[in-house]
């Protein structure tokens, strides 16, 4: 609600474009407050200057193609979990980790150095130790070249088939994934699930619908589906939205649209 007030008084008046920003805002205001902690950890992994120069200039917005975001969120896992499992036993901790990012607790912790749940370490040789852990998975991730590290790696929207998606054999055809920007913690919202082992990062929950209605002219209305408007899987229209979708792009939404046909053969 935070970063929608900000970005709703920055204008006295919006259109159609300020409204496709907003929807597609993937400024982490939460990001921002941790960030401090991160630039100021000490790291001897042979990753971490090329690293910290990527974090010099990130502002907090979770844009796919960076590396800056990828390097964070690993970050802020490996922290949570160092600050939180040990004081509330691993089989509560893991019973709620995924259900809860536990990102507040985290902000308030580092904001206040709280020496309980930091102990029995300092907060920033907590912090430190998580960067050089977060290092460490990412080089196993996505290798040892932090130029090539994105965050929409890791953070793939996955759009899963109702119910053959559980089929690992079919999901790879059946399931729509794309690169995908945001967090949790965006308007452009992406919930990834950190207690799962496979793909914990990819977007989980993230908006399956945007719109933008022109009152004046119904017309000139707009929409975008996060995969297509076909349930048939062998349907140009299946999943020919979903690039459009990740990128922040919309299509006409109209009340008298062109004259569409189709026929599909059913054959025994």
């Amino acid at each position: 609600m935070d970063r929608i007030t900000q970005m709703i008084e920055a204008k006295p008046q919006h259109d159609i474009e300020s409204m496709k920003t907003m929807q597609n805002d993937v400024l982490s205001l939460s990001t921002q407050r941790l960030l401090p902690h991160l630039l100021a950890a000490q790291s001897s992994h042979a990753l971490a200057p090329a690293a910290m120069k990527v974090l010099q200039s990130f502002n907090g917005e979770m844009k796919t193609e960076h590396a800056a975001p990828l390097i964070f969120a690993f970050w802020a896992d490996e922290l949570t979990r160092a600050l939180v499992e040990p004081q509330l036993g691993k089989d509560l901790f893991k019973s709620q980790y995924g259900k809860r990012h536990f990102r507040s607790f985290l902000e308030d912790t580092l904001a206040k150095q709280d020496a309980f749940w930091c102990s029995p370490k300092s907060c920033a040789d907590q912090s430190s130790e998580a960067f050089t852990r977060a290092l460490e998975r990412l080089s196993k991730a996505q290798g040892k070249d932090v130029a090539h590290w994105q965050w929409g790696k890791a953070h793939m929207a996955i759009s899963s088939h109702r119910p053959l998606g559980q089929s690992p054999f079919l999901a790879k055809w059946l399931d729509v994934t794309e690169p995908s920007p945001g967090d949790p913690f965006t308007v452009n919202v992406g919930t990834y699930w950190l207690n799962e082992t496979h793909e914990p990062f990819a977007s989980r929950h993230a908006p399956s619908m945007r719109a933008i209605y022109d009152l004046s002219d119904l017309q000139n209305s707009l929409f975008i589906y996060q995969t297509g408007q076909s349930g048939v899987i062998g349907s140009e229209h299946y999943k020919d939205m979903s690039h459009e979708w990740a990128n922040g792009h919309y299509r006409p939404l109209q009340m008298n649209p062109p004259s569409q046909a189709s026929l599909l053969t059913l054959k025994p």
